[in-house]
């Protein structure tokens, strides 16, 4: 091997690193897609959680207006818009909440973590194509 072989052949990266785009987003949308199909698998849960909360939205409506007492407003804040404060916050709390989506912990207890680290992309690419699947 002569020296400019040897350099050209240093300055290669590795085949992990040579991978497209298209082949990482690939990986991603399957890691998805699998979580979007045990979702389906799960619809009872879904619905059940979708109805909580829109219980937990018209308890806070009852209880902000037992504490209005048919006030227009309090210190300048009307009863709607604190209801769609409450209601906003239920939304957001369901939708970004770490303890509520986060898959990892129940993982790691079950032994499943160690087949997601055997994958070839990346475990927190995984974990977030998972949440948007």
């Amino acid at each position: 091997m002569t020296a400019t072989t040897a350099r050209a052949a240093a300055k290669t990266p590795p085949a992990a690193a040579k991978r497209p785009w298209a082949t990482l987003l690939r990986a991603h949308f399957a890691c998805a897609r699998m979580e979007f199909r045990a979702a389906l698998t799960y619809r009872t849960s879904y619905w059940s959680s979708f109805a909580m909360m829109l219980l937990q939205i018209w308890l806070l409506t009852v209880v902000w207006k037992a504490l209005y007492d048919g006030r227009a407003e309090v210190d300048g804040l009307s009863l709607t818009t604190m209801t769609a404060y409450a209601t906003l916050t239920t939304l957001q709390y369901q939708l970004v909440s770490p303890w509520r989506s986060s898959p990892v912990d129940q993982r790691v207890r079950e032994g499943k973590v160690a087949v997601d680290l055997l994958r070839p992309i990346g475990f927190p690419g995984q974990m977030l194509a998972g949440q948007l699947g």
